[in-house]
């Protein structure tokens, strides 16, 4: 029983070093792994949120609204998807990003569709994220 009781406390331990060891923007918010095994994220730091506002959704209308995200991102996607015809918003979420020092913000992340040839590519490495200030979270290629 003593055994086992200093294992728990070990690993108690460990964790909460990791848990002070991780610093807000070395994880991605949302991932995704391709079919060829890349791994791509949206990474993100309080520094993004520079000129954002504070938001909670039970506070009204957010300050940047859907139409005002989906034409950045959109208008974004031009200069990034370059080998494509265009880009389509498949869909999209809101998500208030978790980091300490950026509580109260908030993202549109959208799952992205390219076109090419009139036919739409479907996968999750298509996307990104707008802030309420109306930046653009780009996909990012990492290692784990």
């Amino acid at each position: 029983m003593r055994y086992f009781l200093a294992i728990i406390a070990a690993l108690s331990l460990f964790s909460a070093t990791t848990a002070f060891a991780y610093k807000c923007g070395d994880s991605a918010f949302t991932s995704t792994t391709t079919q060829d095994g890349k791994k791509v994220g949206l990474f993100a730091s309080a520094k993004d949120f520079e000129g954002a506002k504070e938001w909670d959704v039970n506070s009204g209308e957010p300050p940047l609204s859907i139409s005002q995200a989906v034409s950045i991102v959109t208008e974004w996607s031009k200069g990034f998807y370059t080998r494509f015809d265009s880009v389509s918003v498949n869909s999209f979420r809101m998500q208030e990003y978790g980091c300490w020092d950026a509580k109260g913000h908030w993202l549109y992340v959208f799952d992205l569709s390219p076109i090419i040839d009139g036919n739409k590519l479907h996968g999750g490495a298509y996307m990104a994220a707008v802030t309420m200030a109306g930046k653009v979270i780009e996909p990012t290629e990492f290692d784990e």
